[in-house]
């Protein structure tokens, strides 16, 4: 039996420590507080319902989702909608989620948690619909609009946890197994992940179920899912053949008596491997409760923990996009989802993330399968929660994009058609007038339709919040109404963005060194607490690959085939998430960090792996109230590689990308700030909508932003006012800061506050005084006497107490005031936050005359665009532009600005005259200094060259740069193919197997950018123009593209660059 287990069971792969990772981040199910007191029956058997299939054998290695979906999800369907699962009508297959994520060979396993993404963002059709459990073997992808909108109906809420190492653990798990953890007379089933075994062991003689199989320990590679059915607590066998059944002994000789030392009670499980129905009992076997708390190695399953299903009994989605689309090469496309409620926009504002049809399936064609027809594929997409975002009522933009990735050149295909369903009201067809749209090579092509939506959404109905008692339980119901029931309430735990540009500064104070160069990590500990979603970190780990974590878990990527998964499943904070990274110190590479009580920022300095010429420079803030900062320096040459900028909770729910996310450029010097929610952390929301706790200390007015969901994934969001105080005396408080209720920079701030005395004794000779930490304000009036408040009355303090508000605090800090009221007999504490506004601002662009450079002898202007970014006005500010250049005579080196509000801008001219002995190529240092009022201060300096380069054909031929030519024809001016102006310049007519180039000498003064426009039109994958520096191929394009810009940083010095037209045949396409 053991050669036979390791000849079956080196098929199955063992879960990676990254599939591990993302199925420990799963949300755990917990146990209502009234369940404590229940009882339980001693035996539970799911299995003898109706609800359950029959056992079957699984084809190829799809263990994951025969657990997960042949017998849990298909139980779980048939319970919820209480039909048989003996028909495959209620029957769910195995492959149509596994194939996506097979790699198109079936080589592998995959995780099950993949495809519960599936489960919850597609749903999956029945056996009926898909022809069979494994219909078309592991290449095939479902065709047919009518078979995904079927499959839209069977789906999940969520996939939860349920750790069950413990006793009291194991006892939660035999309530959901009993009836299912809400009362009802029919339990639930769980997936869990173990060793493969061939059964051979049976309970003893005597015993109850005595000559059954039974599995009593499992090996240490988890590579088998398996499935719980129900649960015997009389099974029992002898581990320590003592010729006794206990539970109460210390057999393992641990000195602990617990679970690991039970020889009494099991669960009753199924699995489809290895020739069921002939494996144990018909495929079903026992095993024993040990084996769950027993650790991974020794006997036990992985991780002491199994996962259970919440399904959805009704689905019926409200917005759905038909696409048939056509491509040779289903593994280089990515299709996106996507919309705009502007319809002059040119792309979409919001897309929808899927875990299909995502650059998946290997190198096949579209269905898998090898004649012309598998090329082409008709399916349909759930777009049912854009409607939390659309403007009902009005015109939206829909947009279809396919993304290829295809560095070989060697898939084509087209987008044969978009349409868009619209099921809000009746049914409603909207077709794009865009058909059979040819997929840009590399790149990203998109078609596009206008529709009006007009949809009852969600809405949260609960106008205000009750007032809670600081120390005493607190709970309300939340109420809503609109969109698909039921609901499911949570906290809205969105980060808000905001992006700009700041100056990225390359620090390195502190250099890390990671476990290894490529895919390695290294800890580092923080001076501050740092706040992230629902839970605070003192360290944190950072990954040459672009991220922060909070462990030290290596995230290894082979197994693991969906980054875009990786970062929605693991908590992660990601300014360049991408697994292609690597260090390179023999070119400046590392990783760094610099940090205080203030601030912590790491640096990375990576390339791509395999190309020292790419250049990849950014870094992360983290600051104490939670906010995180992404800066970038010069970022190159990371061209079609997929990436993400953002942060994730791991829930797969609430993460937040970046609006940057996979582009194919940041700009340097790019700014990207994302703030963080809150909630008192004492107080909770059901899923139900129940907002309890008990109020830790005094609330006035705290917003606390609260986001319901449908059963179409539509959410709405509201923001309501939370407020809690003492029971025998209530404080209110406002603030009066420089007229307004806005405390600024340089303001004396006042405070009032009402005092409510619902005690039942009069308070006498009260005082009320103020006391903060924050050096960053001077208390100027810190006491105030009240006297005497009656019970049952109120008294207010007008600005009684006073701080004043320095003039270097920062925008957007909190300052915290503790407030003591005090009289004969009792005294109150409480505090209250404040938020200061400053000016926050930051020079937008600096443009130069009419050309955009210094030109010798000329007198120009230099153009300043300033942006506020802060909360406060900044008034009466003068800016002075100055250089120690004796190149530059000012003219006008001084400006008054505009009263500069927050969020605006203000142009400043300054007018200078350029030595006419200035050289080209020369450097010239500026210095500005902005003034304002409150002593706010703003300098920085910058750098512009003497002169600029620009070969724009103009002047009707090759003239203005050293240019030369070779190959069989030389390139030619035009006056009709060109990006602007009169002319451009194109390749020589060639035929077939020549060539005609382009060449430029030059030499470049100073490390810099060399841009240019270029247009292609050419027969696809065989006539290509291709761009050298130095003999060294940077690009090269084929097919037909419009005018693109591209840019390529040149260091220092003398440098060839060469653009080659070269046909490989005599065949002719496009205008080639």
């Amino acid at each position: 039996a053991q050669n036979r287990d390791e000849e079956l069971s080196k098929h199955l792969k063992a879960l990676t420590p990254e599939d591990e990772a993302l199925l420990k981040s799963l949300p755990v199910k917990t146990m209502p507080a009234d369940y404590a007191t229940r009882s339980l029956p001693a035996v539970v058997d799911n299995s003898q319902y109706i609800y359950m299939r029959p056992a079957f054998n699984q084809a190829h290695y799809a263990c994951g989702q025969a657990s997960l979906i042949g017998y849990n999800f298909t139980y779980e369907m048939a319970r919820e909608r209480n039909v048989p699962a003996n028909n495959t009508d209620n029957q769910y297959p195995t492959h149509f989620a596994w194939n996506f994520m097979n790699g198109g060979g079936g080589y592998y396993g995959v995780s099950y948690l993949h495809s519960a993404q599936i489960l919850k963002n597609c749903g999956t059709p029945n056996v009926t619909t898909y022809g069979g459990m494994a219909a078309g073997g592991f290449t095939r992808w479902m065709s047919g609009y009518d078979n995904y909108l079927e499959a839209m109906e069977n789906r999940i809420t969520t996939i939860s946890q349920l750790p069950v190492g413990t006793e009291e653990e194991l006892q939660v798990l035999k309530y959901w197994l009993y009836d299912h953890l809400e009362g009802s007379e029919y339990g639930g089933l769980v997936s869990f992940y173990a060793q493969y075994l061939t059964v051979y062991q049976t309970l003893p003689s005597g015993t109850p179920e005595s000559g059954r199989y039974v599995i009593t320990s499992f090996g240490g590679s988890p590579n088998h899912a398996m499935t719980i059915v129900g649960y015997n607590d009389s099974i029992r066998w002898d581990y320590n053949n003592d010729g006794q059944y206990t539970n109460d002994i210390d057999i393992n000789g641990d000195g602990v008596v617990n679970m690991k030392d039970w020889e009494i009670g099991g669960f009753k499980m199924v699995q489809s491997y290895g020739g069921v129905p002939n494996w144990g009992d018909q495929g079903y076997a026992y095993m024993m409760y040990k084996t769950v708390a027993d650790n991974l190695g020794q006997g036990g399953i992985w991780n002491h923990c199994v996962h259970l299903l919440d399904v959805k009994e009704e689905f019926s989605p409200e917005l759905v996009a038909k696409v048939t689309l056509k491509h040779d090469r289903r593994l280089a496309v990515q299709v996106i989802a996507g919309f705009s409620n502007n319809v002059s926009a040119t792309g979409p504002d919001y897309i929808l993330d899927m875990p299909i049809f995502n650059y998946q399936g290997g190198d096949n064609y579209m269905q898998g399968g090898t004649t012309e027809a598998d090329k082409t594929i008709e399916f349909g997409l759930d777009l049912s929660p854009f409607l939390t975002d659309i403007d009902m009522g009005s015109s939206t933009k829909f947009f279809l994009q396919v993304s290829e990735i295809d560095p070989w050149h060697l898939g084509n295909g087209e987008i044969v058609s978009f349409t868009l369903y619209d099921y809000t009201n009746g049914v409603n067809v909207i077709n794009s007038s865009q058909t059979n749209v040819p997929i840009i090579d590399n790149d990203t092509t998109t078609v596009y339709l206008t529709a009006t939506i007009n949809y009852d959404r969600v809405e949260i109905d609960t106008e205000s919040l009750p007032y809670g008692v600081v120390g005493e339980p607190y709970s309300f119901q939340l109420t809503a109404s609109g969109g698909a029931t039921p609901y499911f309430w949570d906290y809205d735990k969105t980060y808000d963005e905001t992006s700009g540009t700041a100056y990225f500064y390359e620090i390195d104070d502190t250099q890390l060194y990671p476990t290894n160069n490529s895919s390695g990590m290294v800890t580092q500990e923080l001076a501050f607490d740092f706040p992230f979603y629902d839970s605070t970190y003192s360290s944190v780990t950072l990954h040459v690959d672009g991220y922060l974590m909070f462990d030290e878990q290596l995230y290894p990527y082979p197994y693991f085939h969906d980054d875009n998964v990786l970062f929605k499943v693991s908590r992660n904070i990601s300014p360049f998430m991408t697994q292609y990274q690597r260090i390179y110190t023999s070119s400046g590479g590392g990783l760094w960090y610099e940090g205080d009580e203030n601030s912590a920022t790491f640096r990375w300095k990576t390339k791509i792996d395999g190309d020292t010429g790419t250049d990849l420079n950014y870094s992360v803030t983290l600051y104490p109230d939670g906010k995180i900062e992404y800066r970038y320096g010069i970022l190159s040459g990371f061209g079609n590689i997929f990436w993400v900028a953002g942060i994730s909770d791991g829930d797969n729910t609430n993460y937040t990308r970046c609006v940057r996310t996979n582009t194919r450029s940041i700009p340097e010097n790019y700014k990207s700030e994302l703030t963080r929610y809150s909630h008192p952390d004492e107080m909770s929301v059901t899923q139900d909508g129940l907002f309890q706790g008990t109020p830790e200390q005094q609330y006035a007015g705290e917003l606390i932003r609260f986001k319901v969901t449908d059963n179409a994934f539509v959410s709405s969001v509201k923001e309501l006012s939370f407020a809690a105080g003492n029971d025998d005396l209530l404080i209110f408080d406002s603030i009066n800061s420089g007229g307004d209720n806005v405390m600024e920079y340089g303001e004396t701030a006042f405070l009032s506050f009402r005092l409510v005395n619902d005690g039942d004794f009069d308070m006498i000779n009260a005082t009320l005084s103020i006391s903060s930490n924050n050096s960053h304000i001077t208390i100027t009036d810190d006491t105030e006497y009240i006297g005497t408040v009656e019970s049952g009355t109120s008294v207010w303090v007008y600005d009684g107490v006073s701080f004043d508000v320095h003039n270097d605090i920062s925008n957007g800090q909190t300052v915290i005031i503790d407030v003591l009221v005090e009289d004969d007999y009792n005294s109150w504490e409480t505090s209250f936050n404040y938020t200061a506004y400053a000016p926050d601002v930051e020079i937008l662009a600096t443009l130069v005359g009419d050309n955009g450079v210094l030109d010798p002898g000329e007198t120009t202007d230099i153009s300043m665009v300033f942006l506020n970014n802060g909360g406060a006005n900044l008034a009466d500010a003068t800016v002075q532009l100055s250089s120690q250049s004796s190149l530059i005579t000012w003219n006008t080196n001084s400006s008054e600005m505009t009263d500069l509000t927050p969020g605006q801008t203000d142009t400043l001219v300054f007018n200078l005259t350029v030595s006419d002995e200035a050289l080209i190529g020369q450097v010239v240092d500026f210095q500005v200094l902005l003034e304002g009022t409150n002593e706010y201060e703003l300098t920085e300096d910058f750098s512009l060259p003497i002169g600029f380069n620009c070969e724009d054909f103009e002047t009707g031929g090759f003239h203005l740069l050293s240019w030369g030519y070779e190959g069989n024809e030389p390139w030619q001016i035009d006056d009709l193919i060109r990006y602007e102006g009169q002319y451009g310049s194109r390749s020589g007519f060639i035929s077939g197997d020549r060539s005609s180039s382009l060449i430029a000498d030059i030499y470049v003064l100073a490390e810099g950018d060399l841009s240019f426009y270029k247009m292609v039109s050419s027969e696809a994958n065989s006539d290509y123009l291709t761009f050298y520096v130095d003999g060294i191929e940077q690009d090269s394009w084929s097919d037909v593209s419009d005018w693109s810009l591209r840019t390529y940083t040149l260091e220092q010095g003398f440098h060839r660059l060469q653009w080659t037209y070269k046909k490989y045949g005599d065949v002719s396409g496009n205008m080639d």
